[in-house]
């Protein structure tokens, strides 16, 4: 600064209401505050809208409107449904709904419980508005009286067993409306479970496989057994018939053979002959 008053350029910020300007203007120091408010905006967008359709969800009708899927995204129902049958009819998974949505089993009906000023979803236990900043859990399938999605906090301090008692059993729980880095979590958990699902019955079908081709084997060789004892015993049959024909020839031809089993007063027949000669 010099003895007439003025100012040096690179020390003008020490001037009163230096500044102001540069940061209303700056965008590197307002961008982090719209990032925050996009993100939130972002956060009640995912909560309260149909990820098909990107139309409001309808709370205020029936509680069977909504579902959501394993990713915790939420859909009208009638859409959802309509979105299978489409998929059904072009025959592929490659969709809008995506292939870890395999059909109906895994759309989950969701009930909220609604405030009764604003009308909108709330966790039964707090009080609390999901506003998509507050983490939601869907518990499947609850009681179909029942609402069943709570916080987190409150799935927390409950505890499963209390939930269950006030709102019904359930076999797995589900983060709605999960942001993207949980996103991503939720669907390798979910990758990682299903295979590991599949193994466990990949290895009891091939486990009943095998049991199947030994009770096999077994028949085959109860059967192998009994035509070789068949084919035995007809192979001695026919000796023996082979024998005793052999023998009637002998006695029709030889005199002192056929006296033998001749009866003066009595005559047998050729057979009744060959059978005594075995009975000696």
């Amino acid at each position: 600064m010099g003895g007439d008053g003025g100012v040096i350029a690179v020390k003008r910020a020490y001037c009163r209401g230096a500044g102001t300007a540069d940061h209303t203007g700056d965008y590197g120091r307002s961008r982090g505050v719209d990032k925050t408010v996009s993100d939130r905006e972002e956060a009640l967008q995912r909560m309260t809208t149909c990820a098909l359709t990107k139309l409001p969800l309808p709370f205020d009708q029936s509680t069977s409107a909504i579902v959501a899927c394993p990713y915790g995204r939420l859909y009208q129902k009638e859409a959802a449904v309509e979105a299978l049958i489409r998929r059904k009819q072009e025959g592929h998974d490659a969709d809008e709904l995506g292939a870890h949505i395999r059909g109906l089993k895994d759309l989950y009906n969701v009930r909220f419980h609604l405030t009764d000023k604003t009308k909108l979803p709330s966790c039964p236990v707090t009080g609390q508005e999901f506003n998509g900043q507050l983490p939601a859990i869907l518990l499947v399938p609850g009681n179909p009286e029942m609402p069943n999605v709570v916080s987190q906090r409150a799935f927390k301090e409950m505890g499963k067993a209390t939930l269950e008692t006030e709102y019904g059993p359930f076999q797995d729980e589900v983060r709605l409306a999960p942001p993207p880095a949980e996103l991503e979590e939720i669907k390798e958990a979910l990758e990682a479970k299903r295979a590991k699902k599949k193994d466990k019955k990949d290895k009891k079908k091939d486990k009943k496989k095998r049991k199947e081709g030994a009770s096999s084997d077994n028949t085959s060789l109860v059967v192998a057994k009994e035509k070789k004892k068949i084919k035995r015993d007809n192979s001695t049959n026919g000796a023996s018939d082979v024998v005793r024909g052999r023998v009637q020839d002998a006695i029709k031809s030889n005199d002192n053979l056929s006296s033998l089993f001749t009866n003066k007063d009595k005559k047998i027949s050729q057979q009744e002959q060959a059978a005594n000669l075995f009975a000696r």
